[in-house]
This record gives C-alpha cells, structure tokens and sequence, in this order.
C-alpha cells in the first residue's frame, strides 16, 4: 500500500426522499473532508464508482430537476487530490513528491506567507468550505397556487398556466395535449426532448434553464417565493384591476397624479377592491393601500418599500447625467409614440398567444416610436425603458452616478486603499455577477410556478364580460370601473388588457419577475457600495420630468413645502438608499406599465434578487484575505450585517 501526503475531499450523498403525490426528490448533502494518509488510489476510485452508481439509480424519478441540479454538483465538487484526478503535475512516489516541492518552493520568487504547495491546499480549503456551506443540506419544498391541478380536467384546462406560442382553440385556450408536451420538457432539463415535444409554433424562452448550477450562493432551487394567487381568488382581481389602470393612464404624466381626474378615479377604484384591502398578504405585495383613501401623488403605484414614497416617483438615478469614459450621458430615452398601444383586437390578440406573428403590425418593429428622445415622464416611458435595457445596464448606469463609499476595512485605514477586492472594480463584478443569477426565478417561473401573464388574464376577462365563456374569476373584477375605460379606450372595442409593444409578453411564464430579480439583487449591490448606513443624502436638487418630458424640473412636493429646496440641505432628506429601492420599484413596476407583469411578480422578483446577492457577498467576504464587513438597508427597512468568517471579534469590535 503506497501511503501519501495529500488531503482526499469527497461529496458523498447519504439519503433520498420522495413525497408522494408530486414526487419531488430532495437529497441531503453531507460533505465529508477526509485527509486519508493510506488509502490505495484503487480503493477510492471504487468507492466513488459505488456512489456515482447509487446517485444515478436514486436520481431515475426525479420530478422537479432538483436532483439534476444536486448530482451535476457532486459530479463538480467530487474530486480526488493525487495526479491521476486533479489537474497536478505532482508525483505519486513520497520521496519524489518530497523533492517535488522543495525543487518548487526554492523556484518560487513571489513573495506569499504560503508555501506553493500551501497556496494549492488553502485554496482547495476555501473553496471547498465555501461550497459547504452553500450545498444544501435540507429538503426544499416549492408548493404552487394549485390551479394547473385545479382545472386540468376541467371545461377550460390549464387556464391559469402560461401557454404562449402553444397552439391554442378559438378562445385563446392552450390546447391540453401541448400544455403537458410542455411539462415533459420542462422535466426531462434536456434540449433534444424540448425540440423533440414542442410544436413548431412554440417560442419559449429557456424552458429548463432553472436547473442552471450557479458557481457561487444558492442553487436556484433553494430559494423559494410564496405561490401566487389563484387566478379566482379576491386578491388576484386586485392585481388585475391595478394593472388594468395602469394601462389605461400610462400616458398621464407623474408630476400631474396630484390632480388628474383620471388618477383620481384610478386610486378611488383600486381602493374599493376587496382583494386590495386585505391586509394577510398586504406587506407580500407591499402596497401602500390602505382603509383611508390612497394618495395618488405618493402612493397610487407604488412599492411601499423604504424611501419608495417620498419623493418623485421616478428614481433620481434614471434622470442623472452620467460620464462613462469621460463621455457624457444624458438619461433622455426613445420611447414609444403616446396612445399606442397594442393586442385590443381580438383575433390579433388570439394570434400572438398562439405564437403567430401580429397580424395587424406585421412590421416585426417593438412598436412606433416617438420621434424625440424624453426624460422619463409617464408609465409609457418607464415600461419602454425595460424593453430596451440590457440586463443589468440600468444599475451599472446608477453605479456610475455616484462616488463609493470606503467600505472596511479600508475605512479606518490611510496606508493602503482598496480596490480589486474592496473598491470599485470588485462592485462593477458584482454586479456582473449577481445580474447573472437569473436562473433563480427561472426556476421559480417554469418549474414550480407557470402563472399566466396578464395580457393572457386580460383575455379571460374579455370572453367572461361578453359572455363568451364562464371561467372562475372574482365578482370584484366586474364591479371595477376599469374595464368601462378598457372598453372605450380599445381602438377595437373589446376589454382586452393593452400592451406597449406589437409582441406582447415575453414568452416565459410570468411568477416571478425577471427584471424585479436582477432589481432586487443589483440594487442590494449597490447599497452596500454607495450608501451602506442608509442615511446618506442625494445630493443637490430633486428633479422631475415635466410634462412632455423634454426637460428636467425642480421637483416641490409635500417634502419641500412647496420649494426647490437642495436635498442635502434638509434635515429629513431623501437618501440614495430610498432612491436605490425606488429604482428596483422602477423597473419592477415598469413592467406593469407596459402590461407583462403583475405587481406580486416584482415583488417576490425583488425579495429573492436580494437575498441572492446577500448570500453572494458574504462568499465573496469570505473568499477574500481582509477580514471585513458588510452592512445594508434591506427593502424592508431593516438593516443587514455580513461578516467575513473567521473574523476576530477584536477586529470586528474596531469595524
């Protein structure tokens, strides 16, 4: 037996559980670090071959892609420290690998606390106890509204499901038999089966990225949002009615909300929703609304996160100049051309759910654009510049709009300053990185949840108002005044939702929200960069837009008495971290103006973003060599304490 002096990690998986009924399989990881001093190389290889074997029989049966995920880890963290597994050019005699790495620390020239051969085993260490931490080490139960089962055997199968580009009957109703092709696609996580399932008419975005292994934090799977309403319940026909108005007053300007009639109406109708007055799931949505009348000029529309009611709607990020390489950026957008809006006819509405090209804007353009470039000042504005963005391009602009601040430990210290690990190249990676998470609500969208858009909810509610079909949907939705406004403002007469552009939705279900996900987590990034204790001013005026959009006003609302009074100036001013969640309200919210989303979607988006880059950021404190930490303002209001492990508590005392 050849005896050797390197550490042997193994992942080795002790158990399977199966839930009856959806037949989910959780899997419990124990990571085992063994330092094995004689084990024979063919040993180890034969018990790793045992429990790859066992892995891939317990793993036949998996429901969800949980297992997927959880085996393609093991498969990445499964490896073995001698030169036949890892990528090592060390001997395996003991006197050689002596030789080996004494010839090796005496060619070194760099200068390390560490030995070469140190730097190889600390990394593997850190590495290794990072991913421990990360690996899950519970069952994680998604659970679902119920509708899919609901109705599956139903008059109208499948009816709360997102089925775009499926093909559907003359109802808009997703034809069961390409609903369940879909679901086996979705299960399978393999390409070839999706194209081999999928109609020719279907074109759906990235069905099984959700069983994306991400390289740092939790998997997708692990994190987990609360179901969304059923699509007959109270609470789901406050969602309706409020995107409804939305798209009825996307082009009132939001320095008028104060006393346009029309918002008035809105924010009177939308307040008288029984679904919109219930408070069990009142801080879930976190809506403003509330027994007393809802204040359309700080509350109608908004997130009722910190910050996200004071102040003008519009975050002061997206009306900041920016220099980027010295080149300067003025924030005025191309937007879509006011009162164009799009899917009011109904066969052109029942052709884009089927996949097929808009019949009456064959063009393939997003829509008719405005022939000058405006200062954000409408919902029509806000919802076209979450077309137009490029992922994470809206946070990288704000992350530019102001100077970081000195974070620790290099805060307290003159000597040295920081940079690629704490300044401001580390906070361009990280948000970079944590914008590329997107595979956690992907998960949530396509594996667990399916929620249908509003576009295809708006359909529902066309054919059950003119008596076409009889679906289950709340009586309040009926009593709202808005679908009056739908119908006399519909080009084509009917009571469809309107979208801002000729394509609609984008085609992935709709719970939860993309863009909220990156919001929520790029934001949370740039809170703990730009404004970590939550109270630092914006500084110097607080703007608008005016009316039409051309350019920038002093903004005098119930803050400023009535005068352009400097923020920084004011005792109670409006923090960059309150501007910061209004930009994730921003872009979340965005979207529902253009009609593609519900409320609750940017807010299960915003929460999970978060708590992504929470766990990101204390793997990155962790990976790094100063002993530092991290705090924030949570979207709640409550602040958050990251702290790289192994600290001190004589130097977390001195942070």
């Amino acid at each position: 037996v050849q005896c050797d002096n390197f550490n042997f990690i193994t992942i080795r998986i002790v158990g399977t559980a199966k839930k009856q009924g959806n037949m989910r399989s959780s899997i419990v990881i124990i990571a085992l670090f063994n330092i094995a001093k004689c084990h024979t190389l063919d040993t180890q290889q034969h018990l790793l071959r045992r429990e790859k074997e066992q892995i891939d029989d317990e793993f036949m049966g998996d429901h969800d892609g949980q297992g997927r995920q959880l085996k393609t880890i093991w498969d990445l963290l499964t490896y073995e420290r001698n030169p036949q597994s890892a990528n090592t050019n060390r001997p395996t005699n003991t006197q050689a690998a002596y030789d080996w790495e004494q010839k090796c620390a005496e060619n070194d020239q760099s200068i390390n606390r560490l030995s070469p051969i140190e730097r190889i085993d600390y990394t593997r260490d850190m590495a290794a106890a990072c991913m421990e931490r990360e690996l899950p080490v519970e069952c994680t139960v998604h659970e679902t509204n119920g509708d899919e089962e609901r109705y599956k055997n139903s008059d109208f199968p499948y009816i709360g499901n997102f089925h775009k580009t499926l093909p559907t009957n003359e109802y808009g109703e997703v034809i069961p038999e390409e609903y369940e092709n879909l679901l086996k696609c979705i299960e399978s996580g393999d390409v070839e089966v999706c194209v081999d399932v999928l109609p020719d008419s279907s074109r759906l975005a990235n069905p099984i990225a959700g069983i994306y292994v991400v390289s740092q934090g939790k998997q997708p799977f692990q994190i987990v949002v609360d179901p969304p309403p059923t699509i007959a319940s109270a609470e789901m026909a406050c969602q309706y009615v409020e995107v409804a108005w939305m798209s009825v007053v996307r082009d009132v300007p939001f320095a008028e909300y104060g006393e346009n009639h029309l918002i008035t109406q809105a924010a009177a109708d939308i307040q008288n929703v029984n679904g919109c007055q219930m408070e069990s799931r009142n801080d879930y949505f976190w809506r403003p609304y509330h027994e007393k009348d809802i204040t359309p000029k700080t509350e109608l529309f908004r997130m009722n996160t910190f910050g996200a009611t004071r102040g003008p709607l519009v975050s002061q990020f997206l009306y900041q100049t920016i220099y980027m390489d010295g080149i300067p950026i003025q924030p005025k957008h191309r937007t879509c051309a006011p009162n164009t809006d799009y899917l009011t006819d109904f066969e052109e509405w029942r052709a884009v759910q089927s996949g097929m090209p808009n019949p009456l804007h064959p063009d393939g353009s997003l829509c008719d654009f405005d022939e000058d470039l405006r200062y954000i000042r409408n919902g029509r504005d806000l919802g076209q510049l979450v077309w137009q963005d490029k992922v994470y391009s809206i946070f990288w602009r704000a992350a530019a709009a102001l100077e970081i601040q000195a974070l620790p430990p290099y805060n307290r210290i003159e000597k040295m300053r920081p940079f690629s690990t704490h300044g401001v190249a580390k906070m361009m990676h990280q948000l970079a990185h944590v914008s590329d998470a997107v595979a956690h609500p992907w998960y949530a969208k396509w594996n667990v949840h399916r929620f249908l858009r509003p576009e295809a909810f708006g359909g529902l509610v066309h054919l059950k108002k003119t008596g076409q079909r009889d679906y289950p949907l709340h009586d309040s939705i009926f009593d709202s005044n808005v679908l009056e406004k739908l119908l006399e403002t519909s080009p084509h007469g009917t009571y469809l939702l309107s979208t801002i552009t000729k394509i609609g939705s984008p085609t992935h279900p709709s719970y939860p929200s993309g863009h909220a996900h990156c919001a929520g987590a790029c934001v949370t990034v740039l809170k703990v960069w730009l404004d970590p204790h939550g109270t630092r001013c914006w500084p110097g005026y607080i703007v608008e837009a005016n009316g039409n959009g051309l350019k920038l006003q002093n903004f005098t609302g119930p803050e400023f008495e009535g005068e352009p009074i400097p923020n920084d100036e004011k005792e109670n001013c409006l923090t960059v971290t309150g501007e910061l969640n209004k930009l994730a309200h921003n872009v979340a919210m965005g979207r529902d103006f253009s009609g593609v989303h519900w409320r609750m979607d940017g807010v299960s988006g915003i929460r999970q973003g978060e708590e992504v880059a929470m766990n990101y950021i204390q793997n990155e404190l962790d990976r790094q060599p100063e002993c530092a930490t991290r705090k924030f303002k949570s979207f709640d209001g409550e602040f958050v304490y990251l702290t790289k492990a192994g600290c001190s508590q004589d130097a977390l005392d001195i942070m």
